[in-house]
């Protein structure tokens, strides 16, 4: 799963799953295939980005400064053209 999801934390995404699925009552606990289930678990899973962690070097709100420069660089060329 690392190769198809390298931006899971692989580690804490168990841990999460682990007691979401133990703390399902009754046959909603109950899974015939546990790998498909983790797959899928894994699959839909959102990257893990803690606060104000860098990502490629550049922080988070740097990244999001940088995506307000470039949207306002395409505005200054579309009146220049």
């Amino acid at each position: 799963m690392t190769e198809e999801r390298p931006d899971i934390d692989l580690t804490a995404e168990l841990r999460i799953f682990r007691d979401y699925w133990i703390a399902q009552p009754g046959q909603r606990g109950v899974k015939t295939d546990w790998d498909a289930t983790w797959r899928n678990w894994i699959r839909r899973a959102r990257p893990t980005v803690r606060p104000g962690a860098q990502q490629n070097g550049i922080s988070r709100q740097d990244a999001k400064v940088n995506g307000y420069l470039a949207y306002a660089n395409l505005d200054d060329q579309k009146e220049i053209s």
